[in-house]
């Protein structure tokens, strides 16, 4: 069996005097779903591109399985690299019905009528589409429509399939819907895909592995939960998810933990982590708002314990969230509960927190 394994070597692309990547190197193996995460302009896309040879490095190689599909010298074709790809857009064609659109691909390479046939109906059954093959595009919900491009991409059967930001022009329940259907369908085909998204939700739902990038750069790679629950600075902590950022100073250090003092003078006790802090350090402590409770509920924890006043309370349903303010400090910072509702703004309340939630970083 082809191992299908996708290896990006110091891949650098530059226009002009700006550089969107800047020297990525990664491994993605047969089977995994690997998502680029980062804002706009941060050279995802750019990457995606790329790897489908829509673009051509100015350094660096794009291989499969050690073959070379791209470097600054030649770039393979994207109809000869055995690749799918899922547009925003959908960029399904209106003139043509939903077989049509899934059975272009499959034309173009001559296949008989009774095999295209076979084909088409099957790959639509797979992504629930089998009662629209005659209909038009226009006919079909937003939903539907990239249920079409993800069928017309998997009909070729492509080694990798490649995705950019598919699902953000559908509304928030479709987008939800679409990104659980689109790794059930990943993995029972044991393709390989790479994804790209600015959307944490997503990249959190459906991926093996993440890579946050900005300015071009990789910032972290790793497992989503591994990133979430372990960022290496304040912007991956950020956009991975919510967090809550106060500044602090390392005052000792005791055993495995680190003692700290607030700009208010309190103290806190954290996690050592991943970093390494000296007496008198600066730091930031991050701590992410479902990591804050109102009751230590747990006597064998060692607690941090602050007091606060209510702010803002905001019902969204199956998450009450608090904004809290502490005594002598500028910022509010926010808390996230199960209902029912324990606070009213303007009232006092105690939180709690545990060392092991404290995410040190010096940025």
């Amino acid at each position: 069996m082809s191992e299908h394994k996708l290896e990006i070597k110091n891949l650098v692309k530059r226009y002009g005097s700006v550089t969107a990547v800047d020297h990525i190197n990664l491994t993605i193996h047969r089977g995994k779903l690997f998502s680029f995460l980062g804002p706009s302009g941060c050279g995802k896309t750019t990457t995606l591109r790329m790897i489908a040879g829509l673009e051509t490095p100015t350094e660096g190689e794009i291989l499969v399985n050690g073959e070379v599909l791209s470097d600054s010298r030649h770039v393979v074709l994207p109809e000869k690299r055995n690749m799918g790809m899922v547009f925003q857009s959908y960029a399904v064609w209106p003139h043509m019905t939903v077989f049509d659109n899934v059975a272009y691909g499959l034309k173009i390479k001559k296949m008989s009528k009774a095999d295209i046939a076979a084909k088409v109906r099957d790959t639509l059954g797979l992504v629930g589409l089998a009662e629209y093959a005659s209909r038009y595009p226009t006919q079909l919900s937003g939903g539907q429509q990239q249920r079409v491009a993800l069928a017309r991409a998997l009909a070729n059967e492509p080694a990798i399939l490649l995705l950019d930001e598919p699902l953000c022009n559908l509304d928030a329940k479709l987008r939800e819907n679409m990104r659980f259907e689109i790794r059930t369908l990943q993995q029972r085909l044991g393709i390989t895909a790479v994804y790209v998204t600015h959307s944490q939700d997503e990249a959190l739902a459906v991926s093996d592995e993440i890579v946050i990038m900005r300015d071009g750069r990789i910032l972290q790679q790793g497992a989503p939960e591994d990133i979430y629950a372990h960022p290496d600075s304040s912007f991956v902590a950020g956009f991975i998810g919510l967090i809550n950022r106060m500044d602090a100073e390392v005052v000792a250090q005791e055993g495995d933990c680190y003692r700290l003092r607030l700009p208010n003078g309190q103290m806190l006790t954290a996690a050592k982590g991943k970093g390494q802090f000296k007496q008198g350090e600066r730091c930031n402590v991050l701590i992410r708002p479902e990591n804050i409770v109102f009751d230590a509920w747990n006597r064998d924890l060692h607690y941090n314990r602050l007091e606060a006043r209510i702010e803002q309370v905001s019902f969204t349903g199956s998450i009450v969230n608090y904004f809290i303010r502490l005594e002598g400090m500028q910022e509010s910072y926010r808390i996230q509960a199960t209902p029912p509702l324990r606070y009213a703004t303007g009232e006092q309340a105690v939180c709690y927190f545990t060392p092991e939630a404290c995410i040190l970083t010096r940025d």
